[in-house]
């Protein structure tokens, strides 16, 4: 019966530490493991996107920067997605990435 409610209490006092302990732990997790912002992903990942987009952003008439908005319009059953820009000039199509692959 002793172990039974040391079991339960145990089992409590995490789901409580879990739901409302955030303050506690996350800092101590963002030391660990480095805390990793949107803006520090990007820096990471973007000169390789320019490069491998840079054709595409150039016949959209993007020559120096990425676009302010992006429209994402995809389609499962014909295996699609179209990538568009949109800007003061209107919306252009930016790339059309057709999957071979099937999904399951």
């Amino acid at each position: 019966m002793k172990k039974l409610f040391i079991l339960t209490t145990i089992i409590i006092f995490g789901i409580v530490f879990i739901k409302f302990g955030r303050s506690v732990y996350m800092p101590l997790l963002y030391k660990i493991k480095g805390k990793e912002t949107t803006e520090s992903i990007l820096n990471k990942i973007e000169n390789k996107v320019w490069k491998r987009l840079e054709r595409n952003m150039g016949i959209a008439g993007f020559k120096m920067d990425f676009p302010n908005e992006i429209i994402l319009a995809a389609f499962k059953e014909e295996r699609m997605l179209e990538v568009y820009t949109k800007d003061y000039t209107g919306i252009k199509l930016l790339k059309h990435i057709h999957s071979q692959h099937s999904v399951e």
